[in-house]
């Protein structure tokens, strides 16, 4: 009997797992985003800092420009899901343990294109160990995602959610197929903090 709750419980054996983060008003997090290829440069690039804040049970995104914020409006899907499950992208999808994995399809519009795409991602968490950024070392769940729209466009995602900072610290996107193949999106968390 001992060892059948032992191996239905996905959390035992010393097995990380760990639920749906609750946030708190005044949490905060930046994050520097990079962008690399040519392909990547339009009105819609990402490059600089972004700061995102959680309250009243939602979160607000803010461009960063020197002790300057800007609100942003839309296109925040992205950012939020560095920190939490978004019902369309589904970057996180919770509890996460090692061995999880989920199916997602979703509608995306590339950079320089002028119709949608229905894109299908397969996203499995692979490992839970040490990911060391600019600002410290954190236990993360190492998280893979294959994106692909037909044959004709494939992307790789890799990305490391801590549940310390509640929130992805690196994440890497490189385009593998299609017209933007070559380019990339790097992005680091560089500040966190809970609720003052």
């Amino acid at each position: 009997m001992f060892v059948v709750l032992l191996a239905a419980h996905p959390g035992a054996l010393g097995q990380e797992r760990h639920e749906a983060p609750l946030h708190s008003d005044g949490d905060h997090w930046q994050f520097r985003v990079v962008e690399h290829g040519d392909y990547m440069k339009t009105d819609r690039e990402l490059n600089g800092v972004y700061e995102l804040i959680y309250k009243s049970g939602r979160f607000r995104a803010f461009k960063v420009e020197g002790s300057r914020k800007a609100e942003l409006k839309s296109d925040t899907g992205l950012l939020v899901g560095l920190l939490a499950q978004t019902e369309k992208l589904q970057y996180l999808q919770f509890p996460l343990y090692k061995g999880r994995s989920w199916t997602t399809e979703y509608m995306f519009r590339p950079r320089r294109r002028d119709a949608d795409r229905l894109v299908k991602a397969v996203t499995s968490v692979t490992d839970f160990g040490a990911t060391t950024t600019e600002i410290g070392t954190f236990q993360t769940f190492t998280i893979e995602r294959d994106a692909r729209f037909r044959d004709v466009d494939h992307w790789r995602f890799g990305y490391f959610w801590s549940p310390r900072t509640r929130s992805v610290v690196k994440y890497l996107m490189e385009v593998l197929k299609g017209a933007a193949a070559g380019s990339k999106r790097e992005i680091e968390l560089i500040q966190f903090g809970p609720a003052r």
